[in-house]
């Protein structure tokens, strides 16, 4: 059962002002959820969860700066998912899992500089810092498309891993990730084009308004369905 905690205990001198500057918008609150696999924070809710109470600052700097991009006008998850993205895309791809985390990373890449500046380490940016992506899951992808078969898992997969490895922040694994993206990309340059295009673009972007990039991402990714025959209808 969940249970509300002191939010005080973690607050410190790297959090304080970012916490302040968004509790004269926001009513935080913090929740001990034992149901929760990691740290995490409501959509729309300034709500923070986290499956332990164990003081880890790092992890609930990580979830203020997501409702900080709330704040300064990133557009909504729910909007670019409903408004923007094909629905034949979404029927193609496993929609919600992989949504979710292409929205997710795309949100690291824009909290990580500030998380850095406020003086916290790499390796506490996200709680699972291991290597995610093996040769197995590399193969799996490569079997698949060369079979033919479990389209929409293969694609998710390729999509997926790509996000992960080109924003995966810990520098010791710069020399692995660099390795298996550009496998990925020799299996298919133009899915891999499509979405470099898409974290590039992103990347330089400095306002927040997102729904240009993921309607451009959505067309593109809708074009190369429908050449490759993958469309699900």
């Amino acid at each position: 059962m969940e249970k509300k905690i002191e939010i005080k205990k973690y607050i410190n001198h790297q959090n304080q002002k970012l916490f302040d500057e968004l509790s004269s918008v926001y009513n935080i609150e913090l929740y001990l959820d034992p149901s929760m696999n990691s740290w995490g924070i409501d959509n729309n809710e300034p709500i923070i969860r986290t499956p332990k109470d164990d003081l880890n600052i790092a992890s609930f700097t990580h979830e203020l700066l997501h409702l900080y991009l709330d704040y300064q006008g990133l557009t909504s998850k729910e909007h670019i998912y409903y408004e923007i993205f094909n629905i034949h895309v979404l029927m193609s791809i496993n929609r919600a899992m992989l949504f979710d985390h292409i929205y997710n990373v795309s949100c690291h890449k824009k909290i990580y500089p500030i998380f850095h500046n406020l003086g916290f380490q790499d390796k506490d940016f996200v709680q699972n810092n291991g290597f995610f992506f093996k040769r197995r899951d590399y193969l799996i992808i490569k079997t698949c498309r060369s079979l033919n078969i479990m389209s929409k898992r293969w694609i998710s997969q390729f999509i997926g891993h790509f996000f992960a490895l080109k924003n995966d922040i810990i520098e010791s694994h710069e020399q692995y990730n660099r390795k298996y993206l550009y496998k990925l990309a020799k299996l298919d340059k133009r899915l891999y084009q499509i979405i470099y295009n898409f974290d590039t673009k992103w990347t330089k972007q400095t306002d927040l308004d997102c729904c240009e990039n993921y309607l451009e991402l959505s067309n593109d990714l809708f074009r190369w369905l429908k050449e490759n025959n993958k469309i699900k209808k």
